[in-house]
C-alpha cells in the first residue's frame, strides 16, 4: 500500500464472512462465495481496511487493471465487519473481484508480495495457515527479497 497508495489512512482490519480466499487462473489473489465449505475459516476472508484518496484510488485501478477489456478485477462494494479496530462495526468498503471464478497458481513474484503483506498485516495465524498456505508457501530464512 506504501508504494501503491501513499496517501492512504489505515482504518483496520476487517473480515469478508462468506468469501473464500483464493488463487486465481490469473494467478492473483481472488475471492469467490463460500459455498457450504465446512470449515468456518474457509468462509472468510481476513484484511486490512484503508481509506484512499481519489488520486490513490486511480493509482490502485491501474495497477489492478480496471479498465482493461476485459477487466482483470472488479470493484465491488462488500460489507466488511471490523474485528479488531473497528470493534464489530460493519463497514461497505471496496473489494477489488476478479470476475473469473476459476481456480489457478499464485506467480512467483505475487508469493513474495503476499508473503510481504502477510507480515505488514498481522492476520490471524490460525486463518493464514488454514486457507492463504494452501496457495502460498511460507519463505524460508534467506529466501525472498522485496521492497
Amino acid at each position: 500500500m506504501h508504494v501503491r497508495c501513499p496517501e492512504h489512512t489505515y482504518v483496520g482490519k476487517g473480515v469478508l464472512k462468506g468469501y473464500k480466499w483464493v488463487i486465481s487462473t490469473r494467478g492473483y489473489a481472488n475471492v469467490i462465495p463460500a459455498g457450504g465449505e465446512a470449515d468456518p475459516e474457509e468462509r472468510e476472508t481476513y484484511g486490512v481496511v484503508y481509506t484512499l484518496t481519489t488520486g490513490d484510488m486511480a493509482s490502485l485501478d491501474r495497477y489492478e487493471g480496471v479498465s482493461l477489456i476485459p477487466p482483470a478485477y472488479l470493484k465491488v462494494t462488500m460489507d466488511i465487519e471490523m474485528y479488531e479496530d473497528g470493534g464489530g462495526a460493519v463497514l461497505p468498503c471496496l473489494v477489488y473481484v476478479d470476475p473469473r471464478l476459476g481456480l489457478g497458481v499464485a506467480h512467483d513474484e505475487y508469493v513474495e508480495r503476499i508473503n510481504h503483506g502477510l507480515k505488514d498485516a498481522e492476520l490471524p495465524e490460525s486463518w493464514v495457515k488454514k486457507v492463504i498456505r494452501k496457495w502460498i508457501p511460507e519463505e524460508k530464512a534467506g529466501e525472498g527479497v522485496w521492497g
